[in-house]
């Protein structure tokens, strides 16, 4: 039995069109499915919460999340939900628009990749959208994230507003995603749960410009960036008043480029400053602090070297600057020779007023208390050390102690690794300036800036420090930035099954991490983690290789498992080398290789990369370490294309 042409033709375009719903869903955090079209919002209750889920800080946080079927004007919500309560929720951020700018392969699977219904996640890479919300300061164990995504083209302007009427409930079209979480609480948020981030308003992290009625969508897109993050003057630009929006901050976030300053008077008088520049794909942000200047700042100029990009003009007022500006015609350069290389900073009391320095790659940590932007910290790389300077102003009393602190996440406290308060000098009652060396930099200290976890931390006479009262994170190091330093800071290596790499496109991601080493006399010291270590997995043995033979044996007592991050084994360990091995380590010729209860015989391995010796200490010189067809815009124009597809399949039937 055949169909009819015309029957047939129907059949045709109505299944085809069925895929123009506007299929989405989250990539990081891991989805509690990869079905990206799910109509019914419940997630699944608490006994499904344990695989897969984020131990997750306070504060904000780059949420990735992709479409599989595109659908314009298609508004989406994020929701904080307790995993087993859907009449309870956080709204982290409500209205946000469409990526109307979305593109994707036709016919739709024609990429193995991105599959709609299954497996894996995160290859839907034209159809990306970043956005970073704010997860309050709660604490809640077992958490979920919710994803909502209206389908607005489906209805007539007289059919609008669309409306949540629950978690599981629109009264239009509506896919959903739901992602587990757990929120580990500052010292502030102990004790606290939903009930404490009602408040829409307190959720947000500046001023939200789509601020229509709560759980009623109308049709809402923009055009986003390439890479996927939310554009226009209320996200980036010298008056946008939710740069935070676009700002890549978290383990879901891509990697940023950063670079540090440190200006001085031309005519060498008490006057400095501290910038940083954070390039995220065509955006750069810029903070820095002035000390010690008479009069207001006139301009801050950025230039490059000759036949390079084209200058920029930062605007500011007063002695700081915090914006975010575009940088789209010099974007293609960052890293480059052609780059920005010098910052000027005049002032109306020139030349006295004239600052200038040298734009590097740098690591970098911006100083706040309350939200109230306080001071710069840059640290530059020297071989076996960090040249760190620090800027503060507006304190409202003097420095009595400045510190380096760690490791800790972000929001917790951790021990005193460096006291600077010696290189700093207070100017004036609110203003300080500190310079000076991180020396002797070992092992755990490196580990512990490739993960995050240092910070700043200021006692003033009103803030007595110690908890965060003024304290910046300290970014981590850009991967590129190996490939011009030669560094203690990039002795590390990426550890994965076999050395393979780590796939989290799919539902269960392998056990993986991260190890620091530096090499003492015969001595070899490492600090690693391993992350994504599924629940009763243990360290079996560990030892360091060259080829096939072991040359140093790690205990199975140095692995413990860590009580700030869970999923995570920790180890800090020095194992010693015979002379043959030394030179072996000096070859790069040596793996770390870790067999687990879940990889008894398939080891998580890493490379030691060649190590060798300059001037200011033992460092390597290695690669980097990793970091980890026609297209079409939105329904609108698929349409076109299904019916005419589906129109000359019928001319030949017929």
């Amino acid at each position: 039995m055949s169909l009819r042409p015309s029957l047939l033709f129907a059949v045709i375009v109505s299944t085809l069109l069925s895929y123009c719903g506007g299929h989405m869903r989250f990539v990081c955090p891991r989805p509690q499915s990869a079905n990206s079209g799910l109509k019914r919002g419940t997630c699944p209750p608490t006994a499904n919460f344990e695989p897969g889920y984020m131990d997750v800080v306070p504060g904000p946080m780059t949420i990735r999340v992709e479409e599989t079927v595109l659908h314009d004007g298609a508004p989406t919500s994020i929701r904080l939900f307790k995993s087993d309560n859907d009449s309870q929720y956080c709204m982290l951020l409500d209205h946000i628009p469409h990526n109307d700018a979305g593109k994707l392969r036709l016919p739709y699977n024609s990429d193995s990749n991105c599959k709609i219904f299954t497996p894996p996640v995160g290859k839907c890479d034209t159809a990306t959208t970043y956005i970073t919300v704010n997860i309050p300061d709660i604490e809640c164990d077992q958490c979920r994230l919710q994803l909502i995504s209206v389908m607005m083209d489906k209805y007539t302007t007289q059919q609008e507003p669309c409306v949540q009427a629950s978690s599981s409930y629109n009264n239009c079209s509506t896919y959903f995603s739901c992602a587990n979480i757990k929120i580990r609480p500052t010292r502030n948020g102990i004790g606290k749960g939903l009930e404490s981030c009602q408040n829409y308003q307190d959720n947000l992290l500046g001023i939200w410009p789509y601020m229509s009625p709560p759980n009623e969508y109308r049709d809402l897109g923009l055009a986003y960036s390439p890479q996927g993050w939310i554009t226009g003057p209320d996200f980036v630009g010298p008056s946008a008043g939710y740069s935070m929006g676009g700002e890549a901050v978290g383990p879901c976030a891509p990697e940023s480029s950063v670079f540090g300053a440190v200006l001085h008077s031309k005519t060498g008088s008490n006057v400095h400053g501290v910038m940083s520049f954070v390039v995220t794909e065509s955006r750069m942000k810029i903070s820095g602090t002035f000390v010690g200047l008479t009069s207001d700042i006139t301009e801050i100029k950025l230039t490059s070297p000759a036949g390079g990009v084209a200058d920029l003009t930062v605007p500011i007022t007063g002695s700081t600057v915090v914006v975010t500006l575009d940088i789209l015609s010099q974007a293609n350069s960052v890293g480059k020779a052609g780059f920005f290389n010098m910052v000027t900073v005049k002032t109306k009391n020139a030349p006295m007023g004239e600052l200038e320095g040298t734009i590097s790659y740098a690591v970098k940590a911006s100083l706040y208390t309350n939200g109230n932007y306080k001071g710069e910290a840059v640290f530059m790389l020297d071989g076996d050390k960090l040249n760190y300077s620090i800027t503060t102003n507006d304190l409202g009393s003097p420095i009595s102690k400045i510190t380096i602190n760690g490791p800790a996440r972000r929001g917790m406290v951790g021990s005193v690794l460096l006291d600077v308060t010696s290189t700093n000098q207070n100017i004036g009652n609110s203003a300080s300036y500190a310079s000076g060396q991180w020396q002797g930099l070992n092992a755990s200290v490196v580990h512990a800036l490739w993960m995050g976890f240092l910070y700043v931390d200021i006692h003033t006479g009103n803030i007595p420090g110690g908890e965060r009262g003024i304290s910046g994170q300290i970014s981590k190091p850009n991967s590129a930035i190996c490939s011009t330093k030669q560094s203690v800071v990039c002795q590390m290596a990426m550890l994965s099954v076999n050395g393979a790499g780590t796939d989290r496109s799919q539902p269960t991601v392998s056990t993986n991490g991260m190890v620091a080493y530096k090499l003492e006399g015969n001595a070899l010291q490492f600090n690693l983690h391993l992350q994504d270590v599924a629940s009763g997995e243990t360290v079996i043995s560990a030892g360091v290789y060259n080829s096939t033979h072991q040359v140093a044996t790690i205990p199975g007592s140095a692995f413990v498992t860590s009580t700030d991050q869970d999923g995570v084994i920790n180890a800090d360990v020095s194992v010693s080398l015979a002379d043959s091995a030394v030179a072996a380590v000096m070859d790069g010729k040596l793996t770390l290789e870790i067999a687990t209860s879940r990889y008894p015989t398939n080891r998580i391995t890493g490379q030691i990369s060649a190590i060798k010796s300059t001037s200011s200490g033992v460092v390597t010189n290695s690669d980097p370490p990793a970091s980890a067809g026609p297209t079409q815009h939105a329904c609108s124009f698929r349409y076109l294309f299904i019916v005419i597809a589906a129109f000359c399949l019928h001319l030949i039937v017929q």
